[in-house]
């Protein structure tokens, strides 16, 4: 997916001109580990900044790479080859497959081998029974490359060149142990694998191997600090380069692609594939920027590439806010941010565009959002208590406890969902819903701007994106009235609801503004107090 990565949040930064020779001079005056910066989701400025000109060009090569769209998330194995019927007839001597008893870290610590009949699990209950015969399955164009449950190996490359060399021996160790190794840093952003462990409370493991190359090219001889718009031509590039690397790395039998090839199901893929490169980043939209693709697939020997990210390293001080952010596509999730104008009458574009920066999908402040753990599989788990609860009782009340993603007390938090006729994971009844969540800035989400509840809009209709602003895929409703962000607005501690604040048929963004069924829900969703369990929230069908 796209976006920089910036010293703050690990997104790349667009540069210009005067400050990318200014970095050039820096990175060649310190040590060989001085790798770049890394970069945010572009800010406004980072998007336009550049030759205007090409602007429009810049913006479709960005769409063109799909990071903008909400992908199937891999919870199985592609091994699995029946389709449900045929399994449940194969396993009805033996049983269902169930994994309701399992904990979060029982599942995090198996194999994709061991988790392939999730695949079946429509109603996403972690059990495969005739239940799921009554769920159509989600089917997006496409499943995501990576896995979003159990033990994922993971390659990683770090790319040099003969003017911006790296020592191997530095950075190999400090990135394998940023990206890989678990560790006690309180976050937002305490490493690759240690958030994602937290993030999914547990359920999902991601592991591997660094590996240092130095291209004996100039980088400038790869490809130069162009301004122009990224081109199909660059993508060949980018895979030369990346299978220079793989033939230093396998050479002599040295090491193997197997270990990377997750799904086991002898179709010899590598599932995700993590490049980092040395020197300036250029422009967003240009080929020295970050992004997760794979628009011509990228082959070596027998094995075919599914996803990868390309971005660049940082400093002495390695920020992982950028891979954190690639790798959420690669998990089958899409930029929650805006390439295109904000609105008519201002030229800024970026995170403000879409949820208002408070997502790591989005923006620079936060972890993943309820309804992407939703999305996810991370929300399943009976022990974790926290599937989302679908309120339909007129009245109902129940309290939304915060998830803490400190280390060694890792724990869901509660969401719910509500709208009326809406079936968890039926996505043939509805496909627009809502969702609250209570947020606390501490942990994953110490970024954050205040704490309260944040209550999201989603309507799964058609190509879903946060590009079309009259069609969000995800809305970060506001209590405040003023609907900012798809006018261009940050978010703010203002729009996390508390006590006596509420969402309903009279608030903007109203309740009864859908877009699939026009028809008045009455839903009114108000916040009570904040107790030690958590916020109280209270669900009715009468008028506020």
């Amino acid at each position: 997916m796209l976006l920089f990565e910036s010293m703050s949040s690990g997104r790349q930064l667009s540069l210009s001109s005067v400050l990318c020779t200014l970095l050039t001079n820096i990175w060649l005056m310190t040590s060989a580990f001085s790798i770049s910066w890394a970069t945010d989701p572009p800010r406004p400025y980072m998007i336009v900044q550049g030759d205007e000109a090409n602007l429009s060009a810049r913006i479709a090569a960005v769409k063109d790479l799909g990071n903008d769209q909400l992908i199937t998330a891999r919870r199985g194995s592609s091994r699995e080859k029946h389709n449900l019927q045929e399994f449940l007839f194969q396993s009805a001597g033996s049983g269902s497959f169930d994994l309701s008893d399992k904990s979060p870290f029982d599942i995090g610590r198996m194999t994709p081998d061991e988790l392939a009949p999730l695949k079946f699990d429509y109603n996403h209950d972690l059990v495969v029974d005739e239940k799921d015969l009554a769920v159509a399955p989600v089917k997006p164009a496409r499943e995501a490359a990576l896995g979003s449950l159990g033990v994922q190996h993971i390659l990683c490359l770090c790319i040099g060149f003969s003017d911006y060399k790296l020592d191997a021996a530095t950075v190999q160790p400090v990135m394998q142990k940023s990206l890989f190794e678990p560790n006690d840093k309180p976050g937002p952003y305490p490493g690759l694998s240690e958030f994602y462990r937290r993030s999914s409370f547990g359920q999902l493991t991601l592991s591997g191997n660094v590996f240092v190359y130095n291209s004996p090219k100039k980088r400038s001889e790869v490809k130069d600090l162009s301004k122009d718009a990224l081109q199909t031509s660059d993508y060949n590039i980018m895979n030369r380069l990346v299978t220079d690397a793989l033939s230093v790395y396998t050479k002599d039998g040295a090491h193997t692609l197997e270990t990377f090839d997750n799904q086991v199901d002898g179709q010899k893929n590598v599932d995700y594939l993590v490049v980092f490169w040395a020197g300036p980043s250029g422009n967003w939209g240009t080929f020295w920027w970050g992004y997760n693709f794979n628009p011509t697939k990228l082959t070596y020997g027998a094995y075919t590439f599914s996803d990868y990210s390309w971005q660049p390293l940082g400093g002495s001080d390695f920020d992982p806010s950028t891979i954190i952010h690639e790798t959420g596509h690669a998990l089958g999730l899409p930029d929650y941010y805006d390439y295109d104008d904000c609105s008519d009458a201002t030229p800024d574009k970026g995170p403000e565009g879409g949820v208002g920066g408070l997502d790591i999908m989005g923006g620079w402040s936060g972890e993943h959002c309820c309804f992407s753990k939703y999305w996810l599989g991370w929300l399943d788990s009976k022990k974790l208590k926290a599937e989302p609860t679908v309120l339909t009782i007129d009245g109902s009340t129940t309290t939304l406890a915060s998830s803490s993603t400190l280390p060694g007390s890792i724990a869901a938090g509660t969401s719910i969902i509500f709208m009326p006729g809406f079936k968890t994971w039926d996505f043939q009844s509805k496909t627009e819903f809502f969702m609250a969540e209570y947020r606390k800035k501490d942990g994953l989400d110490f970024s954050l701007p205040g704490s309260g509840i944040l209550v999201w809009h989603i309507d799964l209709y058609g190509d879903a994106n946060n590009q079309d602003r009259l069609h969000l895929l995800l809305q970060l409703c506001e209590p405040n009235g003023t609907n900012n962000f798809p006018s261009c607005q940050y978010g703010t501690a203002t729009d996390f609801f508390r006590k006596d604040q509420y969402i309903g048929p009279s608030t903007n963004p109203s309740t009864d503004s859908l877009h699939l069924d026009p028809a008045a829900t009455g839903i009114t969703l108000t916040v009570g107090n904040l107790t030690s369990s958590g916020y109280q929230v209270k669900l009715n069908t009468k008028p506020q």
